[in-house]
């Protein structure tokens, strides 16, 4: 299995006695040290929900970061979105982009859940351009794992130029609503990159192995970097297969991401690279669940009934 620790990323973890506090400390340092040289840092897109667990015919918020998965930076405006959808257990559905809305540094969007099954929500924000100097344009693409792309600058003697990207984002969360599964969590929503869960996020245990495919124009992305991780904790790092598949160890149940960014060089009288942004979010149980698809037994464990709750209504 092909991973590694890479503490560059993340942001705020924990109290500072113990590892999530010492990965806090070098985290501040390593943000220092890039904003002290004027290196724009990425804001990565995410979705989460307060609880991933929902009883059917039930309203959920779904909260959208922008910055790190531990907090938001800003809010994303309305404007920014392309498309908001939802895949349900009878089909996929657009949510009404009149729901979103900005709460302070974060955005939010309603969902209504129907029939019990496996739901995923998804949204697609409109490309943007931006323009950076050699400095932060090498230290970003460090940062984010793009080497390929670093060492691509480095053969056409490129370290010293400046570079103007155009960047798209596109971000998923899954949930499950009662107790039968059902295969949204495979299905792709035709995004130009994307990351789609290989198993059920009910069949995750600690210890196992979290496999994902990253897609690119919905066919297999070999050789993509790709991130996995939770609150807290610097994420893995994997590298795609010849099918797209990343494989990360299950250190930990919670909420779980996992995300990517893809860029190639160009040729426009405009930019000079372009990149497409992935993430997923979705919820590891402690123990893993034992039922089966359609809520049929699958083993003899004494693992406790998923506990199901409707949304609280926002004040």
């Amino acid at each position: 299995m092909r991973h590694e620790r890479c503490s560059a990323f993340g942001s705020r973890y924990g109290r500072s006695g113990s590892l999530e506090g010492t990965m806090k400390r070098m985290s501040i340092a390593i943000l220092f040290l890039l904003g002290s040289s004027g290196v724009v840092l990425a804001h990565d897109l995410f979705l989460k929900l307060d609880i991933y667990a929902l009883a059917p015919r039930a309203r959920a918020r779904v909260w959208v970061f922008n910055g790190t998965f531990e907090q938001s930076e800003a809010a994303v405006a309305r404007a920014r979105v392309v498309e908001i959808t939802l895949l349900t257990p009878i089909g996929r559905q657009h949510v009404p982009v009149e729901r979103w809305r900005e709460v302070g540094a974060r955005s939010l969007f309603e969902v209504e859940t129907e029939e019990a099954g496996t739901y995923v929500a998804g949204v697609a924000l409109a490309p943007r351009e931006i323009t950076l100097t050699a400095e932060q344009f090498n230290a970003y693409l460090e940062h984010e794992g793009l080497s390929e792309m670093l060492a691509w600058r480095r053969q056409k003697g490129e370290l010293q130029k400046g570079a103007r990207e155009r960047y798209a984002k596109y971000a998923k969360v899954i949930f499950q609503v009662g107790e039968r599964r059902t295969d949204a969590f495979r299905q792709p929503l035709g995004y130009p990159v994307e990351i789609v869960l290989e198993e059920h996020p009910l069949d995750l245990q600690v210890g196992g192995v979290l496999r994902v495919r990253c897609l690119k124009d919905g066919r297999p992305l070999p050789q993509q970097v790709v991130f996995a991780g939770w609150e807290g904790a610097a994420p893995l790092r994997a590298q795609t297969d010849a099918e797209g598949i990343a494989r990360f160890e299950i250190k930990r149940a919670g909420t779980w991401y996992v995300k990517f960014i893809h860029m190639v060089p160009v040729s426009d009288s405009h930019i000079e690279y372009q990149s497409w942004w992935a993430t997923l979010t979705f919820e590891i149980a402690p123990g893993g669940d034992r039922k089966g698809s359609e809520g049929e037994e699958k083993s003899t464990s004494h693992t406790p009934p998923m506990q199901l709750r409707s949304e609280p209504s926002q004040n």
